[in-house]
């Protein structure tokens, strides 16, 4: 028998997490660093950026054009959920046990019509570029079946809501009514069931008032609604069962335009309730129950299922129809039920019963929020205990870098795993004191030999370091001669090279699993950066 995947075949939400927990497990227990590399300009024009690939040769490049790394710590890692911020007027979907919360949205046509001819710049026309794109996402481009052939590009810039540069030119002519889709690098769930409050409060839709526009922010404050409670009913009929706040300095690490933290409160976490019943539907109000009188408190409603302890009221009004339904006892255990009426009187009553996610609501908010998506967010701060540069002397060009790697077990030139927390990956060259005047750029090659066609030693300049007379050098080949001149494909001038001191890091031993080629990241004198990367399964 072969097993075969089939287009009505699903990976869970539940595997989907799992299969990201197992990353951060994985990443925080092994010996995983961020790698910072690519001074040199792209190719072509440093702002076309290059996409990245995995062949032997491009891999093989990323290793020579490291400068450094830093290790990957479980503190540098979160789960994350595409950002939804409460907004008033809009219409959330409620959580429903009998739907799909987790349909996310591929592909999403965009309005207006786009043009191109053989340009990296895209011009539209009644086109949101600015709302409906982020630097990252890609475009697909139909074609026109003739001429154009289908095509993908990554946004780069976006200027205004008329036009935005892709990374590589458009092959042939992008005419007006061209066929367009943007697939977003941050995928969204179809459904908006869970918000953000200004607070950094996030809670979930249990009940939208049947489909009314949420009109009042869900909050819980000390001394006011609990944590612990079922839900929160907020003046538009909403009902929002609180989750998490996101923590200050979390959110400084893990909150983005498309990405939010997910946390789990222990209050919440201690107080959820497996098959507990929150939320009655009404699909239909009858009439005629409880003989027509009308109460808030009908003791006509009985709960038949799996689970135990449930205990319902009705709300009926002078004409029999069930309005409302009071939960006195949500018991638990509830992975099926029904609402009985025991009323002798009424008819045409529709009330269906929502089951809440396993353990209860609040008790796993990874899960429950779907956040399959891991963020890995690396500080870059300072020199990083002297392994990454942070300025260059005047003339010299600016350091900057354009690569960031992901790396497994790198080792060391002792055959032992790396297990620092930063190394340098750079050869570095003492040579004798520059003329005044003179110094090596940035960027340029310098060689030992006759030429550089006939170089015996070569290297890439990262940064000079003018103080100390050191070239700071990646991207070697050949063999270094001691005492014997070096010289740059810009500083014309030889001098004497005296030592090179290679890295302790084993270039080419670890793992590469993962690339992202950035535009250049100028790094100054008290540079401190952020590096995120966001993996999804």
């Amino acid at each position: 028998m072969t097993a075969q995947v089939v287009h009505n075949s699903l990976l869970t939400i539940k595997q989907r997490v799992a299969l990201a927990n197992d990353l951060i497990q994985d990443w925080s227990t092994a010996n995983v660093y961020l790698g910072v590399g690519a001074e040199l300009p792209y190719a072509a024009n440093d702002a076309l950026v290059v996409v990245p690939n995995q062949s032997t040769d491009y891999i093989n490049a990323v290793n020579r054009n490291l400068i450094a790394i830093k290790k990957v710590t479980a503190a540098d890692m979160a789960f994350v959920v595409p950002r939804i911020d409460w907004q008033s007027g809009t219409v959330y979907d409620m959580y429903d046990s009998s739907s799909d919360m987790y349909t996310t949205i591929k592909y999403t046509s965009t309005n207006g019509t786009v043009n191109s001819n053989n340009s990296r710049t895209i011009s539209g026309a009644n086109t949101s570029f600015l709302t409906q794109f982020s630097p990252g996402n890609f475009v697909y481009f139909s074609g026109d079946g003739l001429n154009v052939a289908p095509q993908f590009r990554q946004v780069t810039d976006i200027f205004s809501n008329t036009s935005m540069n892709v990374n590589t030119a458009i092959t042939g002519a992008i005419v007006q009514n061209t066929a367009f889709l943007v697939t977003d690098s941050s995928p969204k769930y179809a459904k908006k069931f869970y918000v953000r409050n200004k607070y950094d409060q996030v809670f979930i839709c249990l009940f939208n008032n049947n489909g009314a526009q949420s009109t009042t922010m869900p909050q819980i404050s000390i001394g006011g609604e609990l944590p612990e409670k079922p839900y929160i009913i907020t003046a538009d009929g909403y009902k929002w069962k609180y989750l998490y706040t996101i923590p200050a300095g979390q959110k400084k690490l893990f909150f983005s335009k498309d990405w939010m933290p997910v946390f789990k409160n222990s209050t919440v976490v201690a107080s959820a309730v497996d098959g507990q019943i929150d939320i009655i539907l009404i699909n239909n109000t009858g009439s005629g129950y409880n003989q027509n009188v009308a109460s808030n408190t009908a003791n006509i409603l009985t709960v038949s299922g799996d689970g135990t302890g449930a205990n319902l009221s009705a709300k009926v009004d002078a004409n029999g129809a069930i309005f409302d339904i009071n939960v006195l006892n949500g018991g638990s255990s509830y992975t099926t039920a029904n609402v009985v009426i025991t009323s002798q009187s009424g008819s045409n009553a529709n009330l269906r019963v929502i089951i809440g996610p396993t353990g209860g609501h609040g008790f796993d908010p990874v899960v429950e929020l779907g956040a399959s998506s891991v963020m890995l967010s690396v500080e870059l701060s300072g020199t990083e205990s002297g392994t990454l540069p942070t300025g260059a002397s005047v003339g010299t060009g600016i350091f900057d870098y354009r690569q960031i790697s992901i790396l497994k077990d790198p080792l060391l030139t002792s055959g032992h795993v790396a297990s620092n927390a930063n190394y340098s990956t750079i050869t570095s060259v003492s040579t004798q004191p520059l003329p005044s005047g003179q110094f090596f750029n940035i960027d340029e090659t310098v060689y030992q030999g006759v030429s550089l066609a006939a170089a015996t030693f070569v290297g890439s300049v990262v940064f000079w370091d003018d103080v100390n007379s050191v070239l700071w050098l990646n991207n070697i080949s050949g063999t270094f001669t001691p005492q014997a001149p070096i010289i740059g494909t810009i500083q014309t001038s030889p001098v004497t090279a005296f030592i090179k001191t290679d890295p302790i890091i084993k270039l080419f031993s670890g793992k590469v699993l993962y690339l992202n080629n950035v535009l250049p990241v100028i790094r100054g004198a008290d540079q401190t950066e952020q590096v995120r990367a966001i993996f999804s399964f």
